[in-house]
């Protein structure tokens, strides 16, 4: 089974439900794989050794089955990206949304990675 991995939840107000909603229909996505988050809409840079731990826990079992989809913070997206790689020997593929298509594609890189 495929996973895609969202870096972060985001979600808006919405005052006819009077609740938070998820900001973006993440529909299309599910076509590569069964939604997981990464991170909560909360989570902030503050305290960034805590982030990159639970990112590192969520990320472990990344494979070259599963795909990143990067929505969230610049900063936490890139870090997701790195810490997957980390993870699969320097695969990562990233979703990436095509609004003249109206869907995702996907990109594929191989990042050097360096075990110490």
């Amino acid at each position: 089974m495929s996973f895609v991995y969202v870096v972060q939840h985001h979600l808006r107000y919405d005052p006819t439900l009077g609740e938070l909603v998820p900001r973006y229909d993440l529909k299309p996505a599910e076509r590569w794989g069964r939604l997981r988050f990464v991170l909560d809409a909360k989570t902030t840079l503050q305290r960034p050794e805590v982030v990159i731990a639970k990112m590192d826990l969520v990320l472990s079992s990344f494979t070259d089955q599963d795909y990143l989809l990067p929505i969230g913070n610049p900063v936490l997206i890139g870090w997701a990206i790195a810490i997957a790689a980390a993870n699969n020997e320097g695969r990562v593929k990233v979703l990436v949304w095509s609004g003249r298509d109206q869907c995702y594609t996907t990109a594929e890189s191989r990042l050097p990675i360096q075990h110490t």
